[in-house]
């Protein structure tokens, strides 16, 4: 997960987002995003709702921000290669290890989607 390393350095707040993720993540596995509920989420980690909402919109809201996250990492370790083709395969490498989360998120192509997240970020 993104925040693997630095856990230490992160804020409470961040903790808890991190763990909302790794719930949708889980949830990710068995269910489809259009049809994972916020309270799923919430149970899955054992957080309240209240702690969701206070977090995120929605859970669309929160892939998008586990997207982004990702997004900054994948960039962190391309800037620890040597060459350029050894920055693009750390950069690739870590995206694949989150393979499960980008193949279901991107899944889903309604309102508040991550395509529609990244297309209006720009990043494709």
């Amino acid at each position: 997960m993104a925040e693997t390393g630095n856990q230490r350095n992160l804020t409470k707040g961040e903790k808890t987002k991190y763990r909302l993720a790794r719930a949708m993540k889980e949830c990710m596995k068995t269910t489809s995003v259009e049809n994972i509920t916020v309270k799923q989420i919430t149970e899955k980690c054992e957080l309240t709702r209240q702690t969701f909402y206070r977090n995120f919109l929605d859970k669309y809201d929160l892939i998008n921000w586990y997207f982004d996250k990702l997004l900054a990492k994948s960039f962190e370790h391309m800037g620890q290669g040597k060459t350029v083709y050894d920055a693009l395969v750390k950069k690739f490498t870590y995206i694949q290890e989150e393979q499960k989360f980008f193949s279901a998120a991107f899944r889903y192509d309604e309102q508040n989607s991550l395509r529609q997240h990244d297309f209006d970020s720009g990043f494709l």
